[in-house]
């Protein structure tokens, strides 16, 4: 029962690594170190998180919109 808690715990801490490499991420590998230098903070845990969703090299980003000007909103 304990393997699976630190199992848990591990993925969790990873997880920014992990969707960098799932989502096709620019530079996995600085992600990854960057993770699990920096990851043990909060902050350093959330800005990995941010820029695994943030930067991937699928063409569909999701800030897209923003690239042609300014979006209407819309009712």
């Amino acid at each position: 029962m304990i393997f699976l808690g630190v199992i848990l715990l591990i993925l969790v801490y990873l997880l920014p690594a992990i969707l960098g490499y799932l989502l096709g991420h620019v530079h996995p590998v600085a992600l990854l170190i960057t993770n699990v230098l920096l990851g043990w903070t909060i902050i350093g845990w959330i800005g990995c998180l941010v820029w695994s969703l943030w930067q991937s090299s699928n063409e569909d980003h999701f800030d897209d919109e923003a690239q042609h000007g300014r979006v209407e909103p819309t009712l």
